[in-house]
């Protein structure tokens, strides 16, 4: 990948590669005109790293790459904006980092007016830096309009970009792009896909995502708090059977096992990994073992089981309603699903309000010492940021502390001693390791991409809207 300059227009590190110090593009300005400095560089970077220093509450879905950076501390100056590091890491874990796609530039003075919440804020009184500026938003759409102020006086093409409000993966969305009532979308149903190959002249591309969907158990309450019930669960639901359904909404891979294929860590094809216990789809032996342990939980048959909370995104209910009548068939366990917005969903998790949750970990760091360790596993005396299940293991902590400095090859034989390990614990259970998107766009949007192509990772780091314009 070419990485190419944007408000950082080049970096340089230190010997021991500690800190990383980028140099801010001169001349740039927020949308209310103010200059954009290497303070407010520093201001967006602490409010995904330290999400906390804006107060109790605040939280950050992409805080696991910096904690697993032993990031420090970030200084700055007008011009320029440097990352200490406890340690080196490599040029990938830091461009996973640097290259966030959610990691926009906000004014500090937005943030520090907002205590870096920014989830009510009023549209008209904050400010990006960007080649569109907010124009008006209602229930129909959310409107921007080209920046004449933006840094690059050769863009933006298109004069406004209007987002309408319809929900993804939903026959909607595919009516409409079909019909020609919008230009572009992304993420339509997987079972759509026919139907819209199938439309004249509408073009397409596919990005590869490192998605690690997985199943949630909450170890930090009754009934989940006992491994047990965690085991006896897991020995009941097919991951198979559940990205099968979840592949009517999104698409993703079963495939891999605790780890995803490619990461030279032990792993299994979709078939093989289909005939391992807790992979394949239950045996009689696994019912029987999995009733053993509720039993030995104090639970025989199932009694004294309370009703199992299961919160899900809208989009992805039917993959919880599986998951409900799974439990309901082998186990006789009641559950309900709740199905909230996507809101309400995350912040459900991070409260560890739930039983089990469906959850997504985007390994864009893909080893398993960051991102598998970021579910399970203790940062700074505390949960990491992605252990919405709160659970503690100090031998899993160590084996992943071990896999840290592993030469390449011992790696896979401690990957098999954590798979052991992440089996004994059952913190969260795999449910695919890759997903893909597709978008789809009519013939007069020129410059998104080439029609029939695809690529690995996310579409915000390859493609600019600044550079797409319609020939109409």
């Amino acid at each position: 990948m070419t990485i190419v300059p944007d408000i950082g227009v080049s970096w340089t590190t230190n010997n021991d590669m500690t800190q990383w110090t980028f140099q801010i593009r001169d001349g740039v300005k927020f949308h209310n005109g103010t200059d954009l400095t290497g303070h407010d560089v520093k201001a967006t970077f602490d409010r995904i790293a330290f999400p906390e220093s804006y107060g109790e509450g605040i939280g950050s879905p992409n805080k696991a790459i910096w904690q697993s950076a032993d990031l420090k501390e970030i200084t700055a100056t007008d011009s320029e904006v440097a990352f200490h590091l406890e340690e080196a890491k490599s040029t990938q874990h830091m461009m996973a980092g640097f290259v966030d796609a959610l990691a926009k530039i906000s004014s500090k003075a937005d943030l520090d007016a907002n205590k870096g919440n920014m989830k009510k804020i009023d549209f008209s009184k904050v400010s990006g830096s960007g080649p569109f500026k907010f124009k008006e938003t209602n229930a129909d759409h959310f409107l921007v309009e080209a920046n004449p102020d933006y840094w690059n006086p050769d863009a933006p093409y298109l004069d406004a970009i209007e987002t309408i409000w319809i929900r993804v993966f939903s026959a909607e969305q595919t009516a409409a792009i079909q019909t020609g009532m919008i230009d572009w979308t992304i993420a339509t149903a997987q079972a759509d896909g026919g139907k819209l190959a199938g439309t004249k002249g509408l073009q397409s591309a596919k990005m590869y995502n490192p998605f690690y969907w997985h199943l949630i158990f909450n170890s930090n309450r009754a009934p989940f708090n006992d491994v047990r019930v965690r085991q006896a669960a897991a020995l009941v639901i097919d991951p198979g059977a559940l990205a099968k359904v979840m592949n009517q909404r999104i698409g993703v891979k079963f495939s891999g096992g605790w780890f995803p294929e490619g990461l030279g860590l032990e792993s299994y094809s979709a078939d093989t990994l289909a005939t391992h216990k807790y992979f394949r789809p239950p045996t009689e032996e696994d019912i029987a073992e999995a009733k053993q342990l509720l039993s030995d939980a104090g639970y025989p048959d199932g009694a004294g089981m309370p009703v199992i909370d299961l919160p899900s995104r809208g989009n992805f209910a039917v993959v919880s309603e599986m998951m409900q009548a799974q439990l309901l068939q082998h186990l006789g366990l009641e559950s309900e699903v709740r199905v909230v917005d996507v809101g309400v969903w995350r912040e459900t998790k991070a409260k560890g309000t739930f039983d089990i949750g469906l959850n997504n970990a985007v390994y864009s760091i893909p080893v398993p010492e960051v991102f598998i360790n970021n579910i399970t596993g203790t940062c700074d005396g505390a949960p990491c940021n992605g252990n919405l299940g709160k659970f503690q293991d100090t031998t899993l902590d160590a084996l992943f502390e071990k896999l840290k400095y592993a030469a390449n090859e011992d790696r896979y034989d401690i990957s098999v001693e954590i798979a052991d390990q992440l089996e004994k614990g059952m913190a969260y259970f795999p449910m695919s390791s890759m997903g893909y998107l597709p978008m789809y766009w009519h013939p007069p949007v020129k410059e998104f991409a080439a029609n029939g192509s695809s690529w690995a990772g996310f579409y915000e780091t390859l493609t600019r809207w600044d550079h797409v314009w319609l020939d109409r």
